[in-house]
């Protein structure tokens, strides 16, 4: 045959594969851009919205304070925008990003095992809940998860044939993803470890290793322009072996340790409810078991991929500081797909496999259902007490005072119509990244105090409150902590 004729008929094998993959495209840009911009905002959206659109030294200085380590991803968000980002600017870089990791899954899949296993892993990603939730979010999460799924395909290319332009491309990838966020590490750590226990030629894994320390060293600069040790803060997550410490910091426990339980819950919420968490475990025990059993290298990989962050940040969180929350792991989501996907084409007969597909499928459709009807902080309740009992002389007490930026937000989108209130906290001018901020006792002399802030972080804004007020409402939505004061 012609090379011509071997060139056309490899350009349609590869057709169906890519018409098929637009479906699982589709169906998740459907999920992702449904009402994306009328999901209500949260507070760590509203300190990064604000955040990028400072003007370039303004943005650098604010961030040797607060999040320095993000430097990468605001400036982003300030570069798309245009130097002013919105809400829906820094949520569509998200949304647009994460799909890309839908047809990284398939090549993946379809390097390792099929294109069957690629198209259903495909779209397991595509109905993910913590992969869609992040994909709705202007944060970096998505990022991280699109480029570490990609570093990984990129790893596997160079184990097969390690030239300088694919050790370039995955040493790039990895850098980028560090520099998107430091926890990247636990994701280039098991990647360390893969190359270690699964790669026999000893001159592809030193060139492995190499690229590997070349990424790392890449991202000391980052490092050093984090000099700050608030910017590297991360307290809000409870340390269950301080609980005094972090009420005398005014932050409020969400959890009483990092035992099972707390491992359990972080699957099942992620997971988008109980039922899809325990098929996903089903599978992926069945496929870690079997592919292990027959020493199946794409399962043992697949198996590092997904255990190795887990572990890590596990093991992080025992020995420094708890950081195991389901966005901070978000790059094992493609890996669980993959495993799910292979247990299920190894089930040997047809109406076995039909049937747990259709397990899978109610799993998934089950982890939707609440998808829309979830957000991180409800302003609903707010805009409606609001709109029917504010004052024109009333004032607004806002805590932590990044809740500031939250709020101007809201009132763009969720608080429209709500009569303009004086803010009495934060002070004005306050730097928005000056989140440790503690408010004097409020005076006397206001008829009626509307407080708005994040629960966990309420204490010492509560305190200052409570010397001259007293509470009279209380709403508590999603995180959202909404209540009215009046003097005793």
């Amino acid at each position: 045959m012609k090379p011509e004729a071997d060139a056309a008929t490899a350009r349609r094998r590869k057709l169906p594969g890519v018409l098929a993959l637009a479906g699982p495209v589709a169906f998740a840009a459907l999920l992702i851009f449904w009402k994306l911009g009328s999901t209500p905002i949260w507070l760590d959206e509203g300190y990064g919205i604000e955040v990028s659109r400072l003007p370039w030294s303004a943005l650098i200085d604010s961030l040797q304070h607060q999040d320095a380590v993000f430097v990468l991803y605001y400036g982003l968000l300030h570069i798309v925008g245009a130097g002013y980002p919105t809400l829906a600017t820094g949520r569509l870089v998200s949304a647009i990003l994460a799909l890309a990791a839908i047809p990284i899954v398939f090549a993946t899949g379809s390097r390792i095992f099929d294109k069957r296993v690629g198209l259903v892993a495909s779209l397991l990603v595509a109905t993910n809940f913590l992969f869609l939730t992040e994909a709705r979010d202007a944060r970096m999460y998505s990022l991280v998860g699109t480029i570490d799924a990609a570093s990984w395909l990129a790893l596997l290319t160079a184990l097969t044939k390690p030239s300088l332009a694919r050790l370039a491309l995955y040493g790039s990838l990895v850098t980028l993803s560090l520099w998107l966020h430091p926890l990247a590490i636990f994701n280039a750590a098991s990647q360390l470890v893969a190359v270690l226990l699964l790669t026999r030629d000893r001159r592809i894994v030193f060139r492995l290793l190499g690229t590997l320390a070349i990424a790392t060293a890449l991202f000391i600069p980052l490092v050093a322009f984090a000099k700050n040790p608030v910017s590297w803060d991360i307290s809000w997550i409870f340390d269950p072996r301080a609980p005094d410490l972090q009420r005398a910091a005014g932050y409020t426990p969400w959890t009483s340790g990092l035992g099972p339980h707390v491992v359990w819950r972080t699957l099942r919420d992620n997971a988008g409810g109980i039922v899809p968490a325990l098929i996903g475990v089903t599978f992926i025990s069945g496929a870690l078991l079997v592919g292990t059993l027959r020493r199946n290298r794409g399962v043992l990989l697949l198996g590092l991929w997904l255990l190795g962050p887990i572990t890590f940040a596990l093991v992080f969180s025992y020995v420094i500081v708890p950081i195991f929350v389901g966005r901070y792991v978000i790059e094992v989501v493609p890996a669980a797909a993959l495993l799910i996907a292979w247990a299920l084409f190894e089930i040997p007969d047809a109406a076995p496999r039909l049937v747990a597909g259709l397990v899978l499928a109610i799993g998934s459709a089950l982890s939707l259902i609440n998808y829309y009807e979830n957000p991180r902080m409800d302003w609903d309740k707010v805009s409606a007490t609001l709109r029917s009992e504010a004052r024109p002389h009333d004032r607004l007490f806002l805590f932590p005072t990044i809740m500031l930026p939250a709020y101007e937000i809201a009132r763009e989108q969720d608080l429209a119509g709500v009569p303009p209130l004086s803010v009495i906290f934060p002070p004005p001018h306050t730097p928005v990244w000056q989140s440790d901020l503690r408010p004097d006792p409020v005076p006397i002399g206001y008829a009626q105090i509307w407080f708005i802030g994040q629960a966990r972080f309420s204490t010492p804004g509560l305190t200052s409150l409570t010397r001259h007020y007293r509470m009279v409402e209380s709403v508590a939505a999603n995180g959202l902590l909404f209540q009215r004061y009046v003097p005793l």
